[in-house]
Order: structure tokens, then sequence, then C-alpha cells
């Protein structure tokens, strides 16, 4: 049986893959940094829900 993380992070994932604003760029965890081909994505981190500091720019207008 999985830990209980691991199946939240899981059953996060699948629910966030396929919209309109992520498509298929979700990812469980990322050994590299995301390239901006990756973008737009939802980063998630055990804990925390990140946006990536490239992700949060562009919707600044940076």
């Amino acid at each position: 049986m999985a830990h209980v993380r691991q199946s939240i992070r899981d059953n996060v994932v699948t629910a966030v893959t396929g919209l309109s604003t992520t498509g298929s760029n979700v990812f469980r965890s990322r050994v590299y940094p995301l390239g901006t081909n990756k973008l737009p994505v939802q980063k998630h981190v055990t804990g925390l829900w990140k946006f990536t500091n490239k992700l949060r720019d562009k919707f600044n207008g940076g």
C-alpha cells in the first residue's frame, strides 16, 4: 500500500493532467529545471503548491 502522501500526490496529478491550463505538462517531481517549452505547468511539491518563477513571471508580464 502506498504512503498517504504518495496517494494524494498521484491523485492530484491525475486530476490536473489534461486541463486546458496544463495539458500534459504536470510532473510529480523534476530533477532538471523546466524549460519554456514546458509552460504552462503546475509543479507539485509535497506539502506545498508552487508555481515556478518562469510561470509566475509569464503571468506578471515578465
